[in-house]
């Protein structure tokens, strides 16, 4: 079996394996697609593909990146 994670949701967590694929929509419009790789204190921790091609294929490569720095 592979590692898991537990990331804050909501009033509890959830655990989950890593490197799921997550769709994150932003406030202001648009979204981010990534890897959820963990959770610091405050933020959820994800690699971010550099293409959306990548990440419907299943390619885990790109930048890592905090749910505060996602652009």
């Amino acid at each position: 079996m592979g590692k898991i994670v537990t990331i804050s949701y909501e009033n509890g967590t959830v655990t989950v394996p890593m490197f799921s694929r997550i769709k994150i929509y932003r406030k202001f419009g648009g979204s981010v697609r990534g890897y959820i790789i963990g959770e610091d204190d405050e933020h959820l921790i994800l690699i971010v593909p550099k293409g959306v091609d990548d990440f419907y294929e299943g390619v885990i490569v790109g930048e890592i990146k905090n749910s505060r720095n996602l652009t």
